[in-house]
């Protein structure tokens, strides 16, 4: 697994490359930062499953209530983790 942005101060952009070797591509929000579809303006030519996890992208790294979210919104597709989470 791989984590990259789209803002322009993100430390790993998302490139057509990254896309192209996803088998599927997890976002924030749809609903508040149009991640999904900034994806699909800037790269219209991958296609790949674009999965929303409708969390807000304003959390700190690793703030344990963002690991709960995403843990939870992440299983369905990824089943549960090998091993328990460690901050």
């Amino acid at each position: 697994m791989l984590s990259a942005g789209l803002a322009p101060f993100a430390a790993t952009p998302m490139s057509r490359e990254l896309m192209q070797w996803a088998d599927r591509v997890f976002v924030m929000c749809e609903r508040e930062e149009q991640h999904r579809t900034l994806l699909k303006m800037r790269f219209p030519d991958v296609d790949r499953p674009v999965i929303d996890l409708d969390i807000e992208d304003r959390w700190y790294r690793g703030d344990a209530e963002l690991v709960r979210r995403m843990l939870k919104r992440l299983v369905p597709h990824l089943g549960p983790p090998l091993k328990p989470y460690v901050e």
